[in-house]
């Protein structure tokens, strides 16, 4: 007699082994829950597109912006114009004119400035020196311009001054500084630095005559000559 299979009421229920091979994707088999799915991911591909969307029009305004503050903002710079008398006795003093090259208005404008001695030319990396505090502030209009004065922190001895005169291994400096706030609420500011070139109009300037007035020229260091 054959022996009975017991796996036979198992074989049997064919339709069963085939509805777990097809059960993970039993979702498929029903339209509904087919436009179910398809719905889910073109939503998800609609979210990421407006996303993105988002975050490109959001970089063109942020730029559009920077462009504009650019564009309009106030743009100082400082260049020396005059040097007073002075002596062994007189303390060295430069005069500088401040000019607002940009569209709006600079305000609370402070300029600040100090006269050196030092080798010519500049050893490489000077640190620019610490500034005396300003006390009085301005507003410079588009196209205007303000004096500043920057003065020594000592007399200087008459061989220096003979020595810086000559121009060859040491001369005058004048180094400055302008803090000022944009019209966007912006702290700005603008550092200059130059040094006066020797000769016969230095050391008539350098004789400490307040009646006699030449012509000073100054060179701009490749260094300190900076903005914001």
């Amino acid at each position: 007699m054959t022996k009975p299979n017991a796996n036979a009421h198992r074989t049997a229920g064919h339709p069963v082994q085939e509805k777990k091979k097809t059960a993970w994707f039993w979702w498929w088999e029903n339209p509904t829950d087919r436009f179910s799915f398809l719905l889910v991911f073109v939503t998800f591909l609609l979210f990421g597109a407006t996303a993105g969307l988002y975050w490109a029009t959001r970089n063109l305004v942020q730029d559009a912006e920077r462009t504009s503050e650019r564009q309009l903002r106030a743009y100082l710079s400082g260049k020396p114009v005059r040097v007073f008398a002075f002596s062994p006795s007189i303390v060295a003093e430069i005069e500088s004119t401040v000019t607002n090259h940009g569209q709006t208005p600079a305000s609370q404008v402070h300029i600040s400035g100090l006269v050196e001695i030092l080798p010519y030319p500049l050893p490489n990396d000077h640190q620019f020196p610490f500034l005396p505090v300003a006390k009085s502030t301005s507003v410079v209009h588009p196209g205007g311009t303000i004096q500043g004065h920057s003065v020594a922190s000592h007399l200087f001895a008459e061989d220096e001054i003979a020595r810086a005169v000559n121009g060859k291994e040491v001369r005058f400096y004048i180094f400055g500084k302008i803090d000022y706030v944009d019209i966007f609420g912006q702290n700005r500011w603008t550092r200059f630095c130059s040094s006066i070139l020797g000769g016969k109009n230095l050391a008539i300037v350098a004789r400490g005559d307040p009646n006699v007035e030449v012509t000073i020229n100054f060179e701009p260091c490749d260094q300190h000559n900076e903005a914001s």
